[in-house]
């Protein structure tokens, strides 16, 4: 997806490039399950928040630092604006939640706990979720692999026991994303492929169409 078309997108609507990626994810789970005979008014995602800081990169601490989070997101046939506005009314309430500030101060107690009790509760949080969206950050300049230079950068990450995980990262001026599909749950995943590709294109299609006439004007 166009990085210029999702800002403009999220420009218009008072709206973060996050809740333009989630927005896709969710329109696109909806019209999937549609298209299978089921119309899920809401479905259940999981969201990495990260709260790295200037200040922590500064520091020299440098990492990651995240807090898992849970939100039930509108996956009903609505114009696609209005389930925006609806997402993002909720990921910045789920943002403010305080449970979300509080896994980071249970971090340190988890790491004392066995590994087969942290793994049995991470399964029992990981099957109320339906799908995962990560938004991750890629570097500031060109990067290149044996001096050669990347035009593209996919980011994967892990199912962590949902049907689905979609991940974005811009880079070069796109919002490329990488989808893990778990088969055993979705059963047609070129079509959950498809059903993505035609959410984002709804969603960014009047920023594109905007972007072309100002170009054909200068």
């Amino acid at each position: 997806v166009s990085l210029a078309a999702a800002k403009e997108t999220a420009k218009r609507h008072g709206v973060s490039i996050n809740d333009v990626f989630v927005t896709g994810a969710a329109l696109a789970a909806g019209r999937y399950h549609e298209q299978l005979g089921v119309e899920p008014p809401e479905l259940r995602m999981a969201m990495p928040i990260s709260h790295r800081s200037g200040d922590r990169h500064e520091s020299g601490i440098g990492g990651n630092l995240f807090s898992p989070s849970q939100s039930i997101v509108p996956t009903d046939e609505r114009p696609p604006f209005e389930v925006l506005a609806d997402i993002h009314r909720i990921l910045d309430r789920t943002k403010a939640e305080p449970a979300v500030g509080a896994a980071n101060a249970l971090a340190g107690f988890i790491n004392l706990l066995p590994t087969s009790m942290v793994t049995r509760t991470g399964y029992r949080f990981a099957g109320t979720i339906d799908f995962v969206t990560s938004n991750l950050r890629a570097a500031p300049m060109d990067t290149f692999i044996a001096g050669a230079l990347m035009e593209s950068n996919y980011p994967m990450g892990p199912l962590a026991g949902a049907a689905f995980n979609i991940t974005t990262m811009s880079f070069r001026g796109n919002l490329n994303m990488g989808v893990v599909i778990d088969t055993a749950a979705i059963a047609e995943p070129d079509r959950l492929v498809s059903c993505l590709k035609s959410a984002y294109k709804r969603l960014v299609a009047g920023a594109v169409a905007h972007q072309l006439e100002r170009n054909e004007q200068a």
